[in-house]
């Protein structure tokens, strides 16, 4: 049972991490900006599909998050708030390490609740 669920929980790891390397470099970007930059939203839209793409385990609690974030990123340039971006990008950090966390569980049903 082991061997079966080691490629779903790597699988898992490399998606939580990419995003979580993404994130962490664009809240760094936004820690002392004035405004969001075109670019910057336009990446954390293209994580946000992405990981829709990607997630073939169904995992909503990611999903939630990013979706807030996708939402901050959506927003017309003059309506987007650095303050909105960075507590969604925040969120994204929380929900990738507690993830990361559930992920090194070698208990092997929590790694089939995830």
């Amino acid at each position: 049972a082991e061997e079966a669920v080691s490629p779903i929980k790597e699988g898992l790891a490399q998606i939580s991490s990419k995003i979580c390397d993404a994130a962490g470099e664009m809240a760094a970007r936004l820690s002392d900006a004035k405004f969001v930059p075109g670019s910057l939203a336009k990446r954390a839209r293209q994580m946000c599909e992405w990981y829709k793409l990607m997630n073939f385990t169904d995992d909503t609690s990611l999903e939630n998050v990013l979706e807030r974030l996708q939402t901050a990123a959506d927003r017309d340039v003059k309506a987007r708030s650095t303050e909105e971006m960075k507590a969604a990008l925040n969120d994204v950090l929380r929900a990738t390490s507690v993830q990361s966390k559930r992920l090194l569980d070698e208990d092997r049903l929590s790694a089939l609740e995830l």
